[in-house]
């Protein structure tokens, strides 16, 4: 769609001109690239082309179990860094996505630089722990903010153990990344 591709590339020249043109210290740096791709895919939310930004939320929800900070440039990137977006943005405000577009800061000093000034309570890592929960949450009833998303439906797919107690592996949940497990009714009990 060639209107959420010029949304998505208008997004990233006024990104480019706020954090490197008007930073003031000596050779400005580009902000890091799962936030600048978290800004721009909701750009293209913001005019109104969720076509794209749809498909790449489901690539992230049918396999979370990638890193929301260390961006590879997969669909599934895309999809985590704009539900992250949408999330910051549903839970804090537009004001505070402007701030975090304006803040010098890049990356996780920079969003918790901003997030002290909206919420002395809160820090990317409270902030992500709840993104985590409002990923898998938001369809389940019952509908419980901050776990949950305002206008997206997101689904995070859990992975469906089999077997009996105890299940042992070897698999390891990626640094800010989450794994969600459903576990057999017989292990319920």
């Amino acid at each position: 769609n060639a209107g959420a591709l010029a949304a998505h590339e208008f997004a990233h020249l006024v990104l480019h001109y706020r954090d490197v043109v008007l930073d003031p210290s000596p050779g400005g740096v580009p902000e890091v690239d799962w936030l600048t791709e978290g800004f721009t895919t909701y750009a293209e939310h913001l005019a109104g082309y969720d076509t794209r930004v749809e498909s790449q939320l489901r690539a992230f929800t049918s396999d979370p179990d990638l890193s929301l900070t260390r961006w590879m440039g997969y669909r599934a990137d895309y999809g985590s860094s704009y539900a992250f977006m949408r999330y910051l943005g549903d839970r804090m405000g537009p004001a505070f996505i402007r701030a975090l577009v304006d803040e010098p800061l890049d990356g996780v000093p920079g969003l918790n630089a901003v997030v002290r000034r909206f919420d002395s309570f809160q820090s990317f890592p409270t902030l992500f722990d709840d993104w985590v929960l409002a990923n898998y949450l938001d369809i389940r009833p019952p509908v419980s903010p901050p776990y949950a998303y305002n206008d997206l439906t997101v689904s995070a797919t859990p992975t469906v153990l089999a077997g009996t107690a105890p299940l042992l592996g070897t698999s390891s949940v990626k640094d800010y990344g989450a794994v969600y497990l459903d576990f057999p009714a017989t292990m319920r009990e």
